[in-house]
């Protein structure tokens, strides 16, 4: 039987690294991309065997015109995951919408001219369904869908505060919308799938060098781990889907017939901050000094994410609130101690 290879962008990240080693599970070879050797070089030092599974392929920028050049040929699936970074960005313009928008379209692009590539699947995000709206006035009790778009245009996300949310959501939403046109427009072989995910929480498998340079969701929630958030009666978005459902919900998606050329939303539940630090007090008893106090309130009203088509799929069943930060922070709080014992 041929073994195929699937393109994978992103593979160091939070999500990258969990979709990468279930791709491996599967038999896949895997093509990846990334920013530094160093970055390969660490990711392949903690997972060995994936040595001669993963063909590495060091792109400093995916969104330079022909970035993918020479790296998609005999490819038969692209998982395109990296993206700019989600807060601190300085220029709007240039940081965010730029990069975000070449990223998506460079894959989208280079996909086109290979026959071999029979699918290509895009991590989107909610940002590009509802934008960076949560518990605003108005929200509660709306039901969003796939079929719904974050409206921000060009210019507003250019004029809109820097290093915002709403200007990464605005980023999200527009390049997804380029890469939708591409395909009709172009009509290329390939078919496309993209999901957009809430915030994603879960154990990072990924190489961790700094408990101050995770990424945003896992930054999030570390904040309620570590006692950082003491205040825990304000979750800014109380939505979220586990990492390792998000990964399977990927590599599914390349071969899954329903999903050819469909738009998913994927949440798989709602949480709060305090949820969050009484189950971490709970389920680690020796760190409930440092979290603040919870008395396991929900989350705040908020509009509902309908995921139902997912559900309907892909036969997913979602990881529980309870399993997903258990998880999460035991490998975190192991992670700190290793790093505490190395200095």
């Amino acid at each position: 039987m041929t073994v195929e290879t699937v393109l994978v962008t992103g593979v160091t990240g939070f999500v990258g690294s969990h979709v990468a080693l279930q791709l491996l599970e599967h038999g896949y070879k895997i093509r990846a991309t990334a920013r530094s050797q160093h970055k390969a070089d660490a990711w392949t030092e903690k997972y060995p065997h994936s040595n001669g599974e993963i063909d590495w392929a060091i792109v400093p920028d995916l969104s330079i015109p022909g970035a993918f050049d020479g790296i998609m040929e005999n490819i038969d699936y692209v998982v395109h995951i990296a993206t700019p970074v989600a807060v601190g960005f300085k220029d709007n313009e240039k940081d965010m919408l730029i990069p975000a928008m070449e990223g998506v379209m460079s894959v989208m692009r280079a996909a086109a001219k290979q026959p071999s590539i029979k699918h290509v699947t895009i991590t989107g995000s909610w940002g590009a369904i509802g934008g960076h709206r949560a518990d605003e006035p108005g929200e509660e009790g709306r039901v969003y869908t796939p079929d719904d778009w974050n409206e921000t245009t060009w210019k507003e996300a250019v004029n809109g505060p820097t290093g915002s949310a709403f200007v990464y959501c605005a980023s999200k939403s527009l390049s997804e919308k380029a890469a939708w046109n591409f395909v009709e427009t172009e009509k290329p072989k390939f078919t496309f799938t993209t999901l957009c995910a809430p915030l994603i929480y879960g154990p990072p498998v990924q190489v961790i060098d700094s408990m101050d340079t995770l990424p945003a969701s896992c930054a999030e929630v570390w904040t309620v781990l570590s006692g950082k958030q003491q205040d825990l009666s304000h979750t800014l978005y109380p939505w979220f889907v586990d990492v390792r459902d998000l990964a399977k919900i990927h590599v599914e998606s390349l071969t899954n017939p329903k999903a050819r050329n469909q738009r998913y939303l994927t949440c798989g539940g709602y949480d709060s901050y305090s949820q969050i630090a009484y189950i971490a007090a709970h389920a680690y008893p020796e760190q409930a000094h440092r979290i603040a106090k919870s008395d396991n309130s929900g989350p705040p009203p908020h509009a509902t994410l309908d995921s139902s088509k997912a559900e309907g799929d892909f036969g997913i069943k979602w990881t529980s609130l309870e399993k997903c930060i258990t998880d999460m922070a035991g490998v975190m709080y192991a992670r700190e101690k290793e790093l505490q014992a190395s200095k």
